[in-house]
């Protein structure tokens, strides 16, 4: 809080909002990456007919389009 002295409360602000915009946005990624990793897979055991089949790497990928 010594360094506001310095550069002036508006700067602090201003790369303080980016510093928590940044945060929130690797928060909701991270969210929605693993949202989409859960939704692929259950599309690809949806997918296949048997229940003995293993799900592969093409399956997951090709299933959700």
């Amino acid at each position: 809080m010594d360094d506001i002295k310095n550069i002036g409360t508006s700067t602090y602000l201003y790369f303080s909002a980016y510093k928590h915009l940044s945060i929130l946005l690797l928060i909701l990624g991270l969210i929605y990456s693993i949202f989409a990793i859960v939704t692929n897979l259950i599309a690809a055991g949806a997918q296949s007919n048997n229940l003995t089949a293993v799900v592969d790497y093409i399956s997951i990928s090709l299933s959700a389009k």
